[in-house]
């Protein structure tokens, strides 16, 4: 079966906003319908990837609505809600999250190569949830895709009721370490002295590990974004021009001329010539195996 997209959202406190389950079908087919529920959403895509237009659908019709109806409920109206988000590319929408700037709601995104530390949802949710799928999930007699999506859509809703329990969530929510007073829980698991891999900075604009909905963060971000629309740069574009700019610093290993060398007038001792000859067959080695 091709590739599917399960999109969760868990609180703190145990409470979650309804599920998005995206199907790879130009149109929700009949055996995926019965996903369709309050709490778990199923739209047809044909890819089952998650892109800019279909992110930007979910957060405008489920999650900024969830999150500002359950703020309401708590009577928390003018309290600021924080948003904890991975790095995905269908993220980059400084237009998006200026609606949630509006709304007095933090988003803050996790540095690369942290989350399986300190996001919540990989922390216990995700877990249970695969646990439960793969013991629920019946394997068609058939290599049919249609029942192979029907039992997909069988396994799929108690699999996620399960790992939405409020137990589950509160959980993962403390192994992630981001409440107050819990960061020790991350902390320890950190090696003394972790490998450091030195990387070049990225010409990219890094919205990685950064508070998307800081005012000064999205002013600056949106003129980033009009300068590649004026400049008539996608993302394609911009992939190859970091590319070649890297190429353009990184140094060229300079190769050496036996000729040159052997016929320069200083060297009139037959011992030096001879140490020069192992000298450049070593240079010359090495740069054949370089």
């Amino acid at each position: 079966m091709p590739n599917s997209t399960l999109v969760v959202a868990v609180a703190a406190d145990g409470y979650f906003l309804p599920s998005l389950f995206l199907c790879p079908s130009k149109k929700l087919l009949p055996e995926m319908k019965v996903l369709l529920s309050l709490q778990l959403h199923a739209w047809a895509d044909n890819d089952g990837w998650m892109t800019d237009a279909l992110f930007a659908r979910y957060a405008e019709e489920i999650l900024l609505p969830g999150i500002v109806e359950r703020r309401k409920l708590l009577d928390m109206n003018e309290d600021r809600c924080l948003l904890l988000l991975d790095s995905h590319p269908s993220r980059a929408q400084p237009d998006l999250w200026q609606k949630f700037a509006d709304e007095s709601i933090d988003v803050v995104t996790f540095i690369p190569h942290s989350a399986h530390l300190t996001q919540p949802l990989d922390c216990g949710v995700f877990a249970v949830f695969k646990r439960c799928f793969n013991s629920n999930f019946v394997v068609p007699s058939s290599s049919s895709i249609a029942l192979r999506r029907k039992a997909v859509a069988n396994a799929l809703p108690q699999a996620l009721q399960t790992a939405l329990l409020p137990s589950t969530i509160h959980s993962a929510f403390e192994k992630s370490g981001v409440l107050s007073g819990q960061s020790n829980s991350v902390l320890m698991k950190l090696p003394d002295t972790p490998s450091v891999q030195l990387k070049k900075k990225s010409h990219r604009f890094n919205f990685h590990g950064k508070n998307l909905s800081d005012q000064a963060f999205l002013d600056e971000w949106k003129a980033y974004k009009k300068m590649k629309e004026e400049k008539n740069i996608d993302d394609s574009a911009e992939e190859k021009i970091e590319k070649d700019l890297f190429s353009e610093e990184k140094p060229k290993k300079r190769k050496l001329s036996k000729s040159q060398i052997l016929k320069d007038d200083d060297l009139e001792d037959d011992n030096e010539r001879r140490n020069t000859r192992k000298i450049i067959k070593r240079e010359l080695m090495d740069y054949i195996y370089y």
